[in-house]
């Protein structure tokens, strides 16, 4: 399955809003990444549309989960 996502650099720190295309697995491989770091900011949705989109942003043991779709 792919999915279009932007995301917070493991090298940098930083977010960058460039969107890419990937497979599932390389944007949990991301994820996985950035909670080794502690930290990190994740913009997911599917590639042929705008919405649904889900935002996560975390740190250590706190997170914020936020769905968007195209009702609100």
């Amino acid at each position: 399955m792919s999915v279009v996502s932007a995301a917070t650099s493991p090298e940098s720190g930083l977010f960058h809003p460039d969107e890419r295309r990937s497979e599932a697995k390389d944007l949990a491989d991301r994820f996985n990444d950035l909670r080794s770091l502690g930290q990190g900011y994740i913009e997911v949705r599917p590639p042929t549309r705008a919405f649904p989109a889900l935002a996560l942003a975390f740190r250590d043991d706190h997170e914020v989960v936020h769905l968007t779709d195209d009702t609100v």
